[in-house]
C-alpha cells in the first residue's frame, strides 16, 4: 500500500485535531488565551506522536521529523500557528513538540518488556466491560479533543503497595465516570503499557468487568471499536489524502493488541484477579460509610425539598373536604416534578448508594410529611372523573425520566432523540452577564429562556431547514422576555442537551450574545450563578438539612457543564453562528410587524428589571436540564413579490425548475469544535451575498411598467427579504449542475479506460485502426447533432427524481445507487474505471459530512459492467450497515 507523504500527512492531521481551535483569519497581533494554548498543544501533541511513532512504524523510511521540521510545516500550512510559538509566558507549544519527538524515538526504540518494568508509572487506564463482555466503556474528547480514550487516571505510588494504589486509583476512576461501585467490578486482567504522555514512563492497564446489568449495559460494542483502529492511518481519495477513523482513537491505540487478544479468548474460562490487600475496598467502604453523616439522608431530603418547592402552594390548615382547582393541581404538580428529579437524580448521581424511590415510595413519603397533598392524589375531575390523577402521572413521568438520564450519558443516544424545545441564554456585549428568568417555569426557581417547538403539520413548515425553525423559536423566546430584536442578537454557540421536561428528549441549547450596550447590558453576573451551581443540594445547619442555593437553579443544570466551558474561554477568539435561512430574521421582523397592530389588545408585559434578583451567591452547583412552554405561531402575512431579470437568470436557472420535491439538503448538527467549517460558510454565504448585491445594481429591472419607477433599494431589500428561496433555488442549480458533470465524468472515463484498452492493443491490429479512426470521423462529422440533442435532454435525463416518484421497475446498480443517494439527500457516487490485463476495473466513492465510502468492484470486460459490478459491492455494503447499525464507524 502506497504511504501517505509527510507533507500530505501532517495536513490532513492538522486538518482534523487543530484546525477546530484556530481562528479562520488569524493576526500577527493575537496573543492567544493560556487556555487556548494548552489547548492548542495538546492537539498539536497528539499530530507529532500519530505521525513520527504510530504512520513511521508502518512505514520506516520515511522521515523522522524534529522541532525545527514540524515547526517549518506547521506554521506555513497553518500561519494561525505562529502566535503559539512565540513566548508569551512561555513557550509552550516548542516544549510540547520536542518532548513528543523525544518520546516518539523512545517508544519506536524500546519494543522489549524489561525496559518497561524499568520505567515508573504515571497513570492508571481501565477498559471497563459489560457483564456480557461485548460493550465497553469509552470516554470522547477527555483528552484530545475529537478523540476516543478509556478511563484515565494519573497515579503515583511512593512508600506503599503499589498494587493497592493502582486498583483504588482505577476503581476512583470508574466511580467518576460511571457512578458504578466498586463492589460491583472485577478485574479480569492487568497489563503494563508504555505511556503516551511522558517519556520513559508506563501505565497501569486494567480490563475490569461490571457485574451488574442494571449499572452498566454497556455504550460502545467493542469488535466495533476494534474494527475502526484497524488500517492505515490515512486514505487516498483520488488526489487528496485524509485522515482514516483510527486517528479518533489515538489515546486507544496503546492498548488495542491487549483488547483485541483478551477479546478473542473473552469466551473461554473466565480468571478473576483477587482485590489486592481487601483494604482497598475495606478503605473505601469505611471511607464511604465515615462520609455518611455528609449525606443527606431520604426522609430529610424530601421535607427539605417540600417545605422550598411545594409548601408555598399548599394550604396552612388543610381540610380532607378541600378539593384544589385545576390550577393549583397543575401548579403543584409542577413542583412536585422538580423534587422527584431533584432527588432521583441530582442527589443520587452524587451518592449512587441511596436508594431510588418509586411512585409508591414517593406518595407514601409525601402525604405523610404534607397531608395537605392527599386531595390532589385523589381522582376527581370537574363534574367528570378523569381517568388519570394529574399528580401521580407526573410523578410516574419524572422517575421514568430520572432513570432515563441517569442510564443515557454519551452523546451518540441524544441524537437519536427528537428536539421538543430551544433554550437560550443571552448574555451582554461584554459577555459578563446574563438574562434569566425567575418563577416562568417552577416557582421559585431560575431558568433559561425556553420555548417549546410546535411543529405545523403542513408541508412548508415540515420542509423548513430545521436549524431555521430552532432559530426562529430562539429568536422570538429573546423578544418575548426582553423586546430585544433578533438583529442584535449574535449566535456563539449551540449544543444538544437532554430535557427535563419529558423522556427521550432533548433541547437545542444556544448562547446568544446581544451587540447593542444600549439596549441589554446584562442583569445577572454569569460567574455569580455558575458560583450558586456548585456543591451539594442540601446543607446541615445543626442538626437540621435545608436546600442549598443549587435547587433554585435547578432548570438551569442541564446546561451548567457548558456555559462553564463556554465561560472559561469567552476571550478567545470569538465564532460567529450565522443565522440559518435569513427568512428566520426576514420573517420574525415581518410577523413582528404586524403583531404591532393588534398590541392594544394585549395586556402590558411586566418589565424584566422587576424579576426577583439572586441571593448572594452561594457555594453550590452541579450539571443541567430543561423545560417546556407553548409557541403561538406568528399570523402569516401578505407578501410583495417583485419580479425581474438578471444576467444569464433563465439561462442558469431553468434546466433544474422542479429538480426537487424536498427543498432542504439536510441540516448538520454543530457542535463545539467545528468553528472553523462554520466561519468558513459563513464567509462563502458574506461573498455570495455581496455578489448579489453588486450584480442587482447593474443588472436587476422591473417586468411591468407598474414596477419600472421602483426604487432601486427596495429591490434589493425586496429580494435580500427572499434569501431563503434564493439560497433554495441556487442549491438545486448547483445539485443539478454537479449531477449533469458527474454523469459526464463517468461517460469520459469509460472512454479514458476504453482508450488506454486501445493503445495497449492498436499495434498490428489493422481492424481496430481502422475502426478507431472511422469513429474519429463519425464523431467530428456529428459532433454539432449530438451536441444539440444533448443540450436539449439534459436536464430531463439529470433531473434529480422526486421522492414521491415511483421508481422504474427495472433499474441498473448505478440507478439504484444514484436512487440512494438522491433519496438521503447525498452526492451522487464518483467512479473511476481503470483498464486492467483481463478488462476493467471500477472505483466508486461517496463521501459526505459524517461518513465515506470507497469500494472497488469485480473486474469485467466492459467498462460500464466493471461499474455496475462496483454499484452492487457499495449497495451490499450500505445494505449491510443498514441492518447492523454501526455505532461507532465515524463520530462527529
Amino acid at each position: 500500500m502506497d504511504a501517505c507523504p509527510t507533507e500530505d500527512a501532517i495536513r490532513a492531521l492538522l486538518e482534523n485535531l487543530v484546525d477546530p481551535l484556530l481562528p479562520l483569519k488569524p493576526s500577527p497581533s493575537d496573543v492567544p488565551s493560556k487556555s487556548l494554548r494548552e489547548s492548542v498543544a495538546k492537539q498539536v501533541h497528539a499530530v507529532v506522536l500519530l505521525y513520527n511513532y504510530y504512520h513511521r512504524r508502518d512505514h520506516p523510511h520515511l522521515e523522522c521529523l524534529s522541532f525545527e521540521s514540524f515547526r517549518s510545516l506547521t506554521t506555513v500550512m497553518r500561519p494561525a500557528l505562529l502566535p503559539h510559538f512565540k513566548e508569551s509566558g512561555e513557550a509552550l507549544l516548542e516544549k510540547v513538540i520536542v518532548d513528543a519527538c523525544s518520546l516518539s524515538m523512545n517508544l519506536g526504540a524500546s519494543s522489549d518488556f524489561s525496559s518497561l518494568k524499568k520505567c515508573p508509572i504515571r497513570k492508571v487506564a481501565v477498559l471497563l466491560v459489560d457483564s456480557k463482555k461485548t460493550c465497553c466503556y469509552l470516554q470522547h474528547s477527555s483528552i484530545t479533543q475529537g478523540v476516543w480514550s478509556l478511563l484515565e487516571k494519573t497515579a503515583a505510588a511512593e512508600g506503599q503497595n503499589e498494587e493497592t494504589v493502582f486498583q483504588k486509583v482505577a476503581f476512583a476512576a470508574i466511580k467518576e465516570a460511571t457512578g458504578i461501585n466498586h463492589k460491583d467490578v472485577v478485574i479480569l486482567e492487568r497489563h503494563l503499557v508504555h505511556s503516551l504522555s511522558e517519556e520513559k514512563t508506563t501505565a497501569k492497564f486494567y480490563i475490569m468487568k461490571c457485574t451488574s446489568a442494571e449499572n452498566f449495559s454497556g455504550e460502545f460494542p467493542i469488535e466495533e471499536a476494534l474494527n475502526c483502529m484497524q488500517g492505515p492511518l490515512f486514505e487516498k481519495s483520488f488526489s487528496e489524502w485524509s485522515t482514516n477513523s483510527i486517528v479518533e482513537y489515538f489515546h486507544v491505540l496503546p492498548y488495542a493488541s491487549l483488547i483485541a487478544d483478551w477479546f478473542s479468548r473473552r469466551e473461554e474460562a473466565e480468571f478473576v484477579i483477587e482485590k489486592e490487600a481487601e483494604a482497598v475496598c475495606d478503605e473505601m467502604e469505611s471511607n464511604g460509610k465515615a462520609d455518611e453523616s455528609d449525606i443527606c439522608p431520604i426522609e430529610d431530603a424530601i421535607r427539605a425539598l417540600l417545605e422550598n418547592l411545594v409548601d408555598p402552594l399548599l394550604p396552612h390548615k388543610p381540610s380532607p373536604t378541600d378539593v384544589p382547582s385545576k390550577a393549583v393541581r397543575e401548579s403543584v404538580a409542577k413542583q412536585v416534578h422538580a423534587v422527584v428529579l431533584l432527588y432521583n437524580y441530582y442527589h443520587r448521581r452524587e451518592h449512587p448508594h441511596l436508594e431510588c424511590l418509586s411512585f409508591e415510595s414517593f406518595r407514601s413519603l409525601t402525604t405523610v410529611m404534607r397531608p395537605a397533598l392527599l386531595p390532589h392524589f385523589k381522582e376527581f375531575g370537574d363534574g367528570v372523573l378523569e381517568q388519570t390523577v394529574l399528580l401521580e402521572k407526573v410523578i410516574v413521568d419524572a422517575c421514568s425520566l430520572s432513570i432515563s438520564l441517569d442510564a443515557s450519558s454519551d452523546f451518540s443516544s441524544l441524537k437519536k432523540w427528537p428536539i421538543k424545545k430551544v433554550a437560550v441564554l443571552l448574555v451582554d456585549s461584554k459577555k459578563t452577564c446574563c438574562y434569566l428568568q425567575h418563577s416562568s417555569i417552577t416557582q421559585g426557581v431560575w431558568s433559561l429562556l425556553e420555548k417549546t417547538i410546535e411543529r405545523e403539520k403542513n408541508a412548508a413548515v415540515e420542509c423548513q431547514n430545521e436549524e431555521a425553525i430552532f432559530q426562529k423559536v430562539a429568536f422570538a423566546a429573546i423578544k418575548e422576555a426582553t423586546g430585544i430584536n433578533h438583529k442584535d442578537v449574535v449566535i456563539l454557540e449551540r449544543h444538544l442537551v437532554h430535557s427535563l421536561s419529558e423522556e427521550k428528549t432533548t433541547a437545542q441549547f444556544y448562547i446568544m450574545k446581544c451587540t447593542s450596550e444600549d439596549k441589554f447590558s446584562g442583569e445577572f453576573p454569569v460567574e455569580d450563578a455558575l458560583n450558586c451551581m456548585q456543591g451539594p443540594l442540601f446543607e446541615k445547619g445543626f442538626s437540621e438539612w435545608s436546600t442549598n442555593f443549587i435547587v433554585e437553579y435547578f432548570h438551569v443544570l442541564p446546561y451548567a457543564s457548558l456555559i462553564a466551558d463556554w465561560f472559561s474561554r469567552r476571550e478567545d477568539t470569538e465564532f460567529v453562528i450565522g443565522k440559518e435561512a435569513e427568512a428566520v430574521c426576514d420573517e420574525t421582523e415581518s410577523n413582528g410587524k404586524a403583531d404591532e397592530v393588534r398590541k392594544d389588545a394585549a395586556a402590558p408585559r411586566s418589565s424584566p428589571k422587576a424579576r426577583k434578583k439572586v441571593a448572594p451567591p452561594k457555594t453550590v452547583s452541579r450539571i443541567l436540564r430543561g423545560r417546556t412552554v407553548t409557541v403561538v405561531e406568528p399570523s402569516s402575512q401578505v407578501e410583495k413579490v417583485i419580479a425581474f431579470k438578471a444576467k444569464n437568470a433563465d439561462s442558469e436557472m431553468s434546466p433544474c425548475k422542479d429538480s426537487y420535491s424536498n427543498g432542504e439538503r439536510g441540516g448538520v448538527e454543530v457542535e463545539s469544535g467545528s468553528n472553523y467549517q462554520r466561519e468558513r460558510d459563513n464567509q462563502r454565504k458574506k461573498a455570495v451575498t455581496d455578489k448579489l448585491k453588486s450584480s442587482l445594481k447593474l443588472n436587476a429591472s422591473p417586468v411591468s411598467a407598474h414596477d419600472s419607477n421602483l426604487n432601486l433599494e427596495e429591490l434589493q431589500a425586496t429580494l435580500l427579504s427572499r434569501a431563503s428561496s434564493l439560497s433554495e433555488t441556487a442549491l438545486k442549480v448547483l445539485h443539478c449542475k454537479r449531477d449533469k458533470l458527474t454523469l459526464q465524468q463517468r461517460d469520459i472515463e469509460d472512454e479514458i479506460a476504453e482508450c488506454d484498452k486501445r493503445i495497449k492493443n492498436v499495434k498490428g491490429n489493422w481492424e481496430l485502426q481502422l475502426e478507431t479512426i472511422l469513429e474519429s470521423c463519425n464523431e467530428a462529422n456529428q459532433r454539432r447533432v449530438i451536441q444539440e440533442s444533448h443540450d436539449k435532454s439534459a436536464c430531463q435525463s439529470n433531473k434529480r427524481m422526486k421522492l414521491c416518484e415511483s421508481l422504474p421497475s427495472t433499474k441498473s446498480m448505478c440507478q439504484k445507487l444514484d436512487d440512494i443517494c438522491l433519496e438521503n439527500n447525498w452526492v451522487l457516487p464518483n467512479y473511476r474505471v481503470t483498464s486492467t490485463d483481463g478488462g476493467f476495473e471500477a472505483e466508486v466513492r461517496i463521501k459526505e459530512t459524517h461518513f465515506a465510502h470507497t469500494i472497488c468492484g469485480e473486474e469485467k470486460s466492459d467498462a460500464d459492467e466493471a461499474r455496475e459490478s462496483a454499484a452492487a459491492c457499495l449497495l451490499s455494503r450500505l445494505h449491510h450497515n443498514t441492518r447492523q447499525q454501526p455505532s461507532t464507524s465515524r463520530h462527529d
